[in-house]
């Protein structure tokens, strides 16, 4: 986050210099800030007017590929106008506010309804190495061909402190919150959905599997306001698209008590072949099972692990 001390008008000191000039490994350090942000006119006066852009879309326009090149963005609502595709590597977004949050990020990348759309999701990720941390992504978009808020498709992604919600989609049953057709992708301290809106979709996971080769979920919250007993958390079909490993390390599930009761949080339609998911010391609240049937290679790790009752929050 940008702060005064570090940028002394007589120190000559910018804020591309404190984070890139090869010292960590990074490229060049780019900022977004719109004209109607309360960080303008700081970001203005203290960041070289080539590093500064009004848009996600330029700046993302400016960075290379495979160079680490980083993009923060000011903690405003940044509102895209078509599906952002992220397709070079190693890029790296960060928002620009405190770190630690699982919701009620400042830095939000939006997409508004309204917008005719031939692309899955708001944002689609296919480049590989690339890092997302302190953003929340936010799809409002009716469009039918819109039903993610995040696709990721690319390899060795990691999203750190970040949050996804899909309002545009709630009646949609394959549509939520990500879609992963991803090899080795990371998910640490993030959430997934919301409690605010009634889902009425019949399954409307808050992550699909389309196709997985590793991933890693680690102290993640999972929110549904269930509209129907088959509302799911994490969901695939398809006895290969897990191809190594799943992992669920630490993850809470919640569905309030007004909601219908879900049967389980994750469901995989079919028997594995190939890869192995592991749910491990995950929590769930709202009388959810962790899993709505005993799928071949699907996993459950904890102090007493039973297939009907491990996770379970019990009511005092």
């Amino acid at each position: 986050m940008i702060q005064n001390r570090n940028i002394a008008d007589n120190a000559q000191i910018s804020p591309t210099k404190i984070l890139g000039g090869g010292t960590l490994g990074l490229g060049n350090v780019y900022f977004v800030c719109p004209t109607t942000s309360a960080c303008n006119t700081l970001w203005t006066h203290n960041i070289p007017s080539d590093n500064l852009f009004r848009t996600i879309e330029a700046a993302y326009a400016a960075v290379t590929t495979n160079q680490n090149d980083v993009i923060v963005l000011s903690p405003d609502s940044h509102a895209l106008t078509a599906t952002l595709t992220i397709a070079k590597n190693k890029v790296h977004f960060i928002g620009g506010d405190v770190s630690g949050r699982h919701f009620g990020h400042r830095a939000k990348i939006s997409y508004a309804d309204g917008i005719a759309e031939t692309l899955k999701a708001a944002v689609i990720v296919t480049g590989n190495g690339c890092s997302f941390q302190g953003i929340k992504f936010i799809n409002n978009n009716t469009d039918a061909q819109v039903l993610w808020a995040v696709s990721d498709e690319g390899e060795y992604n990691i999203y750190k402190n970040c949050s996804f919600e899909n309002w545009g989609q709630n009646a949609v049953s394959v549509a939520g919150e990500v879609n992963l057709a991803s090899d080795c992708v990371t998910f640490k301290d993030c959430t997934f959905g919301s409690t605010s809106v009634q889902i009425a979709g019949t399954l409307h996971p808050c992550v699909n599997i389309t196709s997985i080769t590793d991933g890693y979920f680690e102290n993640c919250l999972f929110y549904r306001n269930a509209g129907a007993t088959t509302n799911i958390f994490v969901y695939g079909t398809g006895a290969e698209i897990v191809t190594r490993s799943l992992i669920l390390k630490q993850c809470t599930f919640f569905n309030p008590i007004n909601a219908f009761t879900m049967a389980a949080a994750v469901h995989f339609a079919t028997d594995l072949t190939s890869g192995v998911v592991l749910l491990d010391n995950c929590t769930s609240g709202g009388d959810i099972t962790l899993l709505r049937t005993a799928a071949k290679h699907i996993y459950i790790a904890g102090p007493v692990p039973t297939v009907a009752s491990s996770g379970v929050a019990v009511c005092a």
